[in-house]
């Protein structure tokens, strides 16, 4: 696979992860008015809203899941560089390439196991406690947000293979 066809896909990549960043975005915002709201609420009667618990449980479902296509390829993943550093800089590459497949793996796992949260989900015709919304739908989107970004993880491990970076595409453009 040539170097440009890689970064071209990680611009695409890129593109396709903005609406799920902008999803995580709403539902955090609407998750901190919920919030806001509750504690008004108590403070001016005493009494919770007893709608928010629902709300907020699916929305940051959401706002989880919508993290990792933008984590992905701005490549804010968790990494220790403490063995890279010391055994040397041919061995740092090749262990962050390992982590860049590692972690292409845990996203496919992490998607396979939400998809079955929603098909349970669906199956049992879940719904929330008090305003009896169904849960499924949203499972169903946390799943689609996150198998999305198992390609782009295995775009950044093609790129770190290539490269031998583990940079986003802005640093790759000047491939050595």
């Amino acid at each position: 696979m040539s170097n440009n066809l890689l970064l071209r896909v990680e611009k695409w990549s890129e593109a396709i992860s903005k609406p799920t960043a902008i999803i995580g975005v709403a539902f955090l915002l609407l998750a901190s008015g919920l919030t806001i709201a509750d504690v008004v609420s108590r403070w001016l009667f005493g009494k919770p809203l007893i709608f928010v618990p629902d709300l907020f449980g699916l929305s940051i479902i959401l706002v989880v899941a919508a993290t990792f296509p933008t984590g992905v390829l701005q490549r804010k993943h968790v990494a220790i560089d403490f063995f890279g550093t010391w055994l040397g800089r041919h061995a740092s590459r090749i262990l962050d390439s390992l982590a860049a497949l590692a972690t292409a793996l845990f996203l496919a796992v992490l998607a396979w196991q939400v998809t079955e949260v929603a098909i349970s989900k669906a199956a049992e015709n879940d719904y929330t406690y008090v305003m009896r919304l169904p849960t499924a739908p949203v499972w169903w989107l946390a799943a689609i947000i996150i198998w999305i970004s198992v390609p782009m993880q295995f775009v950044v491990f093609l790129l770190q293979l290539v490269h031998n970076k583990s940079k986003p595409a802005e640093d790759l453009t000047h491939v050595e």
